[in-house]
C-alpha cells in the first residue's frame, strides 16, 4: 500500500514545504539586496514565507539575526 501525504504536508527536496521546492543548489545568481535598503531605518523587517511570519533585525553589534 502506498501512503500519500495529507494536504498541505507536502516536503520538498530540503524537508520544506511544497511552496519552498523551488530553491535548487548550483541555479542561477540570488539578487542582491542592501541591508539598510531592506531593514530600513527600523532596522527589521518581517517576512512572510509559506504561511509563517519571520523577523530580520539588525542588532547593536550589526550583525543580522533571523527569528520565527
Amino acid at each position: 500500500m502506498s501512503e500519500t501525504a495529507p494536504a498541505g504536508n507536502s516536503r520538498g527536496p530540503h524537508g520544506a514545504s511544497a511552496c519552498c521546492t523551488g530553491h535548487k543548489q548550483g541555479g542561477p545568481t540570488p539578487p542582491s539586496l542592501d541591508s539598510m535598503a531592506l531593514l530600513g531605518a527600523a532596522g527589521e523587517v518581517l517576512i512572510a514565507h509559506c504561511g509563517e511570519t519571520y523577523r530580520l533585525r539588525r542588532t547593536r553589534q550589526n550583525k543580522l539575526i533571523l527569528t520565527k
